[in-house]
């Protein structure tokens, strides 16, 4: 199962990016993906947190690159008459950016306690802004019955 979920960090004209999180259940870990972090934004911790309130926190954490690639464009024929055809040439070059993410694995503490509780479990990054602001991003736990 794959959550997502964004934050604005403040509110007010002087709004800072929002920061996404997404989080999936696989080989009885939770592995979560924190995208979009502002510059200046420092995540100080990454938790489960269970209905009792108690928190286990991600044990790897790494800053990770993915290269993205989008398809150079076609050539484009419009006919106007039978004879007469207009062609476009579009840029075909093919266009590559770096996206950073920060990557994290929690694994949970009891596995069978996990899957009873999971829909009242919650995962939250906490994160503090260069001024000193402090935040909080909040996701449902994924569901360990949705492995892919």
């Amino acid at each position: 199962m794959l959550v997502l979920a964004s934050l604005p960090a403040c509110a007010g004209s002087d709004k800072a990016p929002e920061m996404h999180a997404s989080a999936r259940f696989e080989d009885g870990k939770i592995h979560l993906r924190i995208d979009d972090i502002p510059p200046g934004r420092a995540v100080m911790a990454i938790v489960l947190v269970d209905p009792r309130g108690r928190e286990r926190s991600a044990r790897r954490r790494r800053l990770e690159t993915e290269e993205i690639r989008t398809e150079p464009a076609e050539e484009k024929s419009y006919g106007i008459l039978s004879y007469i055809t207009l062609a476009f040439l579009f840029d075909r070059s093919e266009e590559v950016r770096n996206v950073e993410y920060l990557a994290a694995i929690i694994k949970p503490k009891d596995l069978l306690r996990y899957v009873v509780e999971y829909q009242d479990s919650r995962l939250e990054v906490r994160y503090r802004e260069v001024r000193g602001e402090q935040g909080i991003l909040t996701i449902p736990a994924p569901g360990p019955h949705e492995e892919p």
